[in-house]
C-alpha cells in the first residue's frame, strides 16, 4: 500500500511538472528605465496607444496607429519609411486586394551582408481592438529596438516591419517581398503573431532546413516548441504574414501566444486583458533572438532539419530528423522482444491481441462520446457556453475531463479482464502506437518524438518484468518499474493534452479525450495496478465530476465573457429598398427592434447577387446612404471574349469595396493597369481594402452566353447613429460584416453573342 502511494504521488508529481510551464516571476522594469532588458510595462504603454480603437486597413485610426508608430521610431533616433503599394493576391473567393502602408526601418550592423527581420502586422480586424493580435508584437518590437540602443551595435543588419493589411489576405507582407528591395537584404525573419492573449509564446512554423534555427532558439531562457506543432500547424488552412516569407524561400521562425482563445479578433481584445507575463515572454524571447541571430552569418542557416520538443529540466532538445528511421525500427525491434518474452512467459497470447486492437478504439470512441455527453449537458445549464469560443472556467472542466477520462478507461478495462488482460489490452494499444510511428517516419517525421519517447521505455520496462527467470519479481517492484516506464511518456503528453485543450478550445474535448486514451492504453497495467491496490476509479470519477461542477458553479457570465451579436445595415440603389441583416443563429433582444418581432431569414440576392449567405432580413429606413457608382469606360470584343473597362467609385467614405460579376465567367481582371487575376472564374470576386475615394479603372475580360451584372458593394465601418449602442453584456460578432454600413449598385450588360454563334 505504502509503495503505491508513493507511485501515485510520482505520476501525479509528473502531471503538474508537465503541466506547468515555466512561466517565471518576471521582473517588471519601470517606464523610462534604461535596464538592458525589455520591460513589459514599457511595451503595455505602448499596446495602450495602439488599441484604443479598432484600426483595420484603410481606416482612419489605422493611419493615427501609423503616425505613432513613426514618431516612436525616431523618438529612438531611427529613420522610419512608409512603403506605400497597392498590392493583390488571389483567395478563395476570387481576389484580396488594396492599398497597404507599411512600417519599416533599419538598423546598422557592423558588417555587410544579410540583415534580420523583424516582422508584426499593425492593423487589426474591423470588430476588434487588437490589443495582443497584434499591437502587442508591435509594441515589443518597440522595446526590443529600445533595449539594442542602450548595447553596441551587432554584426547584422536589423530590419523592422510593422505590415499593414494582414487581416486583409497578408497584403502588406506580399508587398514587401514582391515590391521593396530590402526584401532581397533578408536572411532570416523572425514574424510574430497572438491567437489570443496570454500563455508562454510558442515557435510554432519554421522554414525547411531548419537545423541552425532550432539550435539558436535552444539558446533561449525559456523556448516553448516542438516540430509536432509544426506538423499539424502544416494541416491547416491558417496562413500569417510568415507564409509569405516562406513561400518566397526566406528562411525565418513564426511565434505566437496561443491561450485565452475567446478575445481572438473580438472586442474583448483590450489591454486591459493581455496578459502582462506573456508580454514580457514574447520581448525577452525577442531580444535573445536578436542577439544571438544578429551574430552569425545569416548566409550560412541552411542545415538539415531537426526534430525537437520543449522537456522539463532539459529545455529545447533536438536531433537530426536523420535519426528518425533508426529510432522508430529500434522501437519497432523493442515491441518485438516484449511480444516475445509476453509470449514466451505466457502473459501475452497473439489472439487476445489481435482482439485488443478493435476495442480499444471502442474504448476510445465511447469515453469520446461521454466527453460530449458531458459538453452538451454543460451547454444545456450554461447556454452561454454555446456562444463563445473559449467556456469561463475553462481549467476546471479540462482536469474533470482529464479525470472523467481515466477513470472511464480503468472502469472499462476492469470489465474486460475476464477476456483481455490488461497487458494484452496495453499491447495492442503498443502496436498501434508503433503503426503510427512508422508511418510518421514516412510522412511526417516533426511527430515521431512523442512516439518514440512514449512508447520505448514502457516497451522496455514489459521486457524486464516478462523476462525475469526464476522467482517472479514482487508487485511492488513491477509497480515501480511500471512507473518509471510511464514516466517520460507522461512529461510528455501531459503537456500535450494541455496545449491541446488550449489550442482546440474546451469545446473540441471530445478529440482531446481520444488523444488522451492512446496514451493511457499505454498505462494500463499501471493503472490497474494502482486500482487494485488503493486508487479506485470510482475516486476518479467522482474528482472529474467534481471539477466538472466546480466549473459549473464558478461560472460567471454577466459583463465577460459578453454575447457577440449581429446586424447591418444595406442598400440598395436598383431597388430603392433598404434592409437591416443578421447572421446570429436566432433573433437576439438586441436587434429586435429592428429586425422586427418576426423577420425573415433568406438570401439577399437583390443585393449580393445569387452567391449570397442568408440572413435575417427586415425592411430598414432609407438613411440617403450614397451608392457606389459604376461608369463604363471602354467595351471591345474578339471572338466570344468580351473585354469591358469600368470605372467604380465609392461616392462616399467607404474604406473596403467588393465588386463581383454574376452570371459569367470571368477569365482575367485587373486594376489600374495591374493584372490581378488570369485564371478562369465563374463567381470572381474582388475584395479591395483601402479603397481610394477617387476610385479605380477595372478591367474585365468576360466570357459571357446570357445578359450578366457586375455589381459593387461599399462598406463602411460602424453602424449608423440611429442604433442603440451595446450594453457592456454584448459585442460585435468576430469575422463579420457586422457593425458595417453597405451600399450596393449594379451595371446590367446584355448579351452580345460574337460572329460566330450569330451563324
Amino acid at each position: 500500500m505504502r509503495v503505491a502511494i508513493i507511485v501515485t504521488l510520482v505520476l501525479l508529481l509528473a502531471i503538474c511538472i508537465g503541466l506547468m510551464r515555466p512561466e517565471r516571476l518576471l521582473a517588471q522594469h519601470p517606464p523610462g528605465s534604461a535596464a538592458a532588458v525589455p520591460s513589459a510595462a514599457q511595451a503595455m504603454l505602448v499596446v495602450r496607444r495602439l488599441s484604443g480603437q479598432p484600426h483595420p486597413t484603410g481606416s482612419d485610426e489605422n493611419a493615427r496607429v501609423r503616425e505613432y508608430l513613426l514618431a516612436e521610431l525616431r523618438s529612438l533616433g531611427l529613420d522610419p519609411r512608409v512603403q506605400t503599394a497597392f498590392v493583390s493576391t488571389n483567395a478563395a473567393y476570387g481576389v484580396s486586394a488594396g492599398e497597404i502602408h507599411n512600417v519599416l526601418f533599419r538598423i546598422h550592423g557592423r558588417q555587410r551582408g544579410k540583415a534580420l527581420l523583424l516582422m508584426a502586422h499593425y492593423d487589426s480586424v474591423a470588430n476588434g481592438y487588437g490589443a495582443a493580435d497584434n499591437s502587442a508584437s508591435v509594441a515589443s518590437i518597440l522595446e526590443v529596438v529600445r533595449t539594442l540602443k542602450t548595447g553596441g551595435s551587432l554584426r547584422n543588419d536589423v530590419i523592422g516591419l510593422f505590415t499593414d493589411g494582414e487581416e486583409a489576405g497578408l497584403l502588406g507582407a506580399r508587398a514587401f517581398v514582391e515590391q521593396h528591395t530590402w526584401a532581397r537584404d533578408v536572411g532570416l525573419a523572425l514574424n510574430f503573431e497572438y491567437r489570443g492573449n496570454s500563455g508562454p509564446v510558442f515557435m510554432f512554423e519554421t522554414s525547411t532546413g531548419r537545423g541552425e534555427l532550432i539550435r539558436g532558439l535552444s539558446l533561449a531562457s525559456h523556448p516553448f516548441s516542438s516540430s509536432l506543432m509544426y506538423e499539424v500547424y502544416k494541416l491547416l488552412p491558417n496562413d500569417t504574414d510568415f507564409t509569405v516569407l516562406r513561400e518566397a524561400g526566406i528562411a525565418g521562425m513564426n511565434f505566437a501566444a496561443i491561450d485565452g482563445l475567446s478575445v481572438y479578433h473580438t472586442q474583448l481584445d483590450r489591454a486591459e486583458a493581455l496578459s502582462l507575463d506573456t508580454l514580457q515572454h514574447q520581448a525577452e524571447l525577442m531580444i535573445e533572438m536578436v542577439q544571438h541571430f544578429g551574430e552569425q552569418d545569416l548566409s550560412q542557416l541552411v542545415a538539415s532539419d531537426r526534430v525537437y520538443f520543449d522537456f522539463p529540466a532539459l529545455g529545447l532538445v533536438s536531433y537530426p530528423v536523420s535519426w528518425v528511421w533508426p529510432l522508430s525500427l529500434c522501437t519497432a525491434l523493442l515491441f518485438g522482444l516484449a511480444l516475445w518474452t509476453g509470449l514466451a512467459r505466457g502473459a501475452l497470447r497473439i489472439r487476445h491481441i489481435g482482439l485488443a486492437i478493435p476495442m480499444f478504439f471502442l474504448m476510445a470512441l465511447a469515453i469520446s462520446s461521454g466527453a460530449v455527453a458531458v459538453l452538451a449537458g454543460m451547454q444545456w445549464v450554461c447556454t452561454n457556453h454555446r456562444y463563445v469560443a473559449e467556456v469561463e472556467g475553462h481549467h476546471w472542466y479540462w482536469l474533470g475531463f482529464v479525470l472523467l477520462g481515466t477513470g472511464a478507461y480503468i472502469v472499462i478495462q476492469s470489465r474486460l479482464r475476464h477476456w483481455i488482460s490488461s497487458m494484452n489490452l496495453a499491447m495492442g494499444a503498443a502496436l498501434i502506437w508503433l503503426a503510427a510511428l512508422l508511418a510518421s517516419a514516412a510522412w511526417a517525421p516533426g511527430l515521431s518524438y512523442i512516439l518514440t519517447w512514449s512508447v520505448a521505455p514502457t516497451l522496455i520496462a514489459w521486457t524486464v518484468i516478462q523476462a525475469r527467470k526464476g522467482e517472479p519479481l514482487s508487485e511492488n517492484t513491477k509497480l515501480m518499474m511500471l512507473t518509471v516506464g510511464a514516466l517520460p511518456g507522461m512529461l510528455m503528453f501531459a503537456p500535450l493534452i494541455h496545449s491541446l485543450f488550449v489550442a482546440l478550445s474546451t469545446h473540441a474535448a471530445g478529440i482531446v479525450l481520444i488523444v488522451l486514451v492512446t496514451w493511457i492504453g499505454l498505462t494500463g497495467p499501471l493503472l490497474g495496478c494502482l486500482a487494485q491496490r488503493f486508487a479506485r476509479p470510482a475516486l476518479l470519477l467522482a474528482a472529474g465530476a467534481t471539477l466538472t461542477l466546480a466549473g459549473l458553479l464558478t461560472n460567471q457570465f454577466g459583463e465577460h465573457p459578453p454575447r457577440a451579436v449581429n446586424l447591418s445595415y444595406v442598400s440598395d440603389c436598383a431597388s430603392g429598398h433598404a434592409y437591416w441583416l443578421s447572421t446570429d443563429a436566432k433573433p437576439d433582444p438586441w436587434t429586435q427592434p429592428y429586425l422586427g418581432q418576426h423577420p425573415v431569414k433568406r438570401q439577399l440576392q437583390e443585393v449580393f447577387g445569387e452567391n449570397s449567405r442568408e440572413y435575417w432580413v427586415a425592411s430598414a429606413p432609407d438613411l440617403h446612404i450614397l451608392p457606389p457608382s459604376i461608369d463604363m469606360l471602354e467595351e471591345a470584343q474578339q471572338g466570344d471574349i468580351r473585354t469591358l473597362r469600368v470605372h467604380v467609385k465609392p461616392m462616399r467614405q467607404a474604406p473596403q469595396m467588393r465588386v463581383f460579376v454574376e452570371n459569367a465567367v470571368v477569365m482575367g481582371a485587373s486594376i489600374d493597369g495591374v493584372t490581378v487575376s488570369g485564371e478562369p472564374n465563374d463567381a470572381w470576386v474582388l475584395e479591395y481594402h483601402a479603397f481610394p475615394e477617387s476610385g479605380v479603372d477595372i478591367e474585365l475580360r468576360v466570357k459571357a452566353n446570357a445578359p450578366f451584372r457586375i455589381r459593387a458593394v461599399s462598406r463602411s465601418y460602424g453602424l449608423p447613429a440611429m442604433v442603440q449602442p451595446r450594453g457592456p453584456e454584448l459585442i460585435a460578432e468576430a469575422n463579420s460584416s457586422g457593425d458595417t454600413v453597405q451600399a450596393s449598385c449594379s451595371l446590367e450588360l446584355s448579351y452580345a453573342p460574337s460572329r460566330s454563334s450569330r451563324r
